[in-house]
């Protein structure tokens, strides 16, 4: 096996080190990260202000259309109002109903009711309508849900309402999906 030879460095007996290192270069100034803003030039005066004598009122273009409340009869002065009562047992989402006025529907797509019935709250919907005659109401409620129990059981409940400030004394609880028809009396 060869021999192997180990030196140990002294620094006593290092010729080299005989020497002080030299001073390391001093760092650079550092430059500024952001260059210093150029001053902004001197505005410019404003003009002289202008004298305007002869202005014409605006005369509007026409009045604003009426606002209709549903897509069917068009709302008059003379309209009749159909106020209608009702609430929900929330549960996965709120009960939705469908009103339709001579078989023609009110909403595009099915109400949400947000009133809550154990919160005592009830959710008015209002109709306006030129109607010769009352109209015949339906009401339908298309997604009921039920998993057992009262707690977990989603229903409407139609409370009656009012057409032209007579009351209607018709009430229904939607305990399943299904459509109801009645036509307000005027007495």
């Amino acid at each position: 096996m060869p021999k192997r030879f180990f030196t140990f460095w002294n620094p006593t007996k290092s010729r080299d080190l005989a020497e002080p290192f030299p001073a390391p270069e001093p760092f650079p100034e550092p430059e500024p990260f952001f260059p210093e803003p150029e001053p902004l030039p001197e505005p410019e005066p404003l003009p002289e202000p202008i004298e305007v004598t002869d202005l014409e009122p605006v005369q509007p273009i026409a009045e604003p259309p009426e606002t209709s409340y549903i897509a069917g009869p068009i709302v008059q002065p003379e309209s009749h109002t159909l106020l209608l009562l009702f609430a929900e047992d929330f549960f996965r989402g709120h009960a939705e109903v469908q009103i339709t006025l001579n078989d023609q529907p009110v909403f595009a797509k099915p109400h949400h009711i947000t009133a809550r019935r154990d919160r005592m709250e009830q959710e008015v919907i209002t109709i306006r309508g030129a109607w010769e005659t009352p109209p015949d109401v339906g009401i339908t409620y298309a997604n009921d849900l039920w998993h057992g129990t009262d707690e977990t059981d989603r229903n409407l409940f139609f409370y009656g309402g009012a057409y032209d400030g007579f009351k209607i004394s018709i009430e229904h609880k939607f305990f399943r999906n299904g459509t109801i028809h009645f036509v307000p009396e005027i007495a």
